[in-house]
């Protein structure tokens, strides 16, 4: 009773920075507290009515019942602390129409279909019709590079590339301009963020020049 009501004394010096239905809920405590506090000081014990509420049994619950929901919070802040997000279905479950239908199926059955699935060698290709991935080097490229620079003024990385092309061509190409660019062959312009890189020749670079590209294969 004395920890509550310094507790509570504590809290009533920060009132004047609080809402209005906030200090009305202190008030009802107060008055709360002033009653357990005036029937513990009587003589005799107070005789109640039945379903009569004791208000101090009505604190201690509502205390625990508090204790509870505070315990709770500081749970749930540390799964948001740490990531762990709970999201809801929105959309309504699927519903599968039909039921599977098994009459006249016998366990021996389904052992059959269960061996014959469990026993199945899939053919695989012989050695002689894998199809390799054709090796293409840095050095290659940047060949390739300069010739299309030398017909052109101007050439984008998808010019380069291609729209079929495969992950390795891509990342060859990139290699091979960013290898370009570094000698000041080359110039990368983009107007905003990822539109197409353009790239034309640099006015350092004689264009009839040839390019020696001194790159491990």
């Amino acid at each position: 009773m004395a920890q509550v009501t310094n507790q509570y004394l504590a809290t009533i010096q920060d009132l004047e920075t609080r809402h209005p239905e906030e200090i009305s809920a202190f008030l009802v405590i107060a008055a709360r507290l002033l009653q357990i506090k005036s029937e513990a000081l009587l003589p005799r014990p107070i005789l109640r009515e039945s379903g009569e509420e004791d208000p101090g049994d009505a604190l201690v619950q509502q205390l625990i019942l508090y204790k509870r929901y505070k315990r709770m919070g500081e749970w749930l802040a540390r799964r948001e602390a740490g990531g762990f997000h709970t999201y809801l279905r929105l959309a309504a479950p699927p519903v599968f129409d039909g039921k599977l239908d098994l009459a006249g199926i016998t366990v021996s059955d389904l052992v059959f279909a269960a061996q014959a699935v469990f026993h199945r060698i899939n053919a695989l290709p012989t050695l002689d019709e894998v199809v390799t991935i054709p090796l293409l080097t840095i050095r290659q490229k940047i060949q390739y590079i300069l010739d299309q620079v030398r017909t052109r003024e101007q050439v984008t990385f998808m010019d380069l590339v291609g729209n079929n092309a495969s992950r390795v061509e891509v990342i060859v190409a990139f290699l091979a301009v960013l290898e370009l660019v570094k000698r000041h062959i080359l110039e990368a312009h983009q107007d905003t963020k990822f539109a197409n890189i353009e790239f034309h020749i640099s006015g350092q670079w004689d264009s009839n020049t040839e390019f020696e590209a001194d790159l491990a294969d």
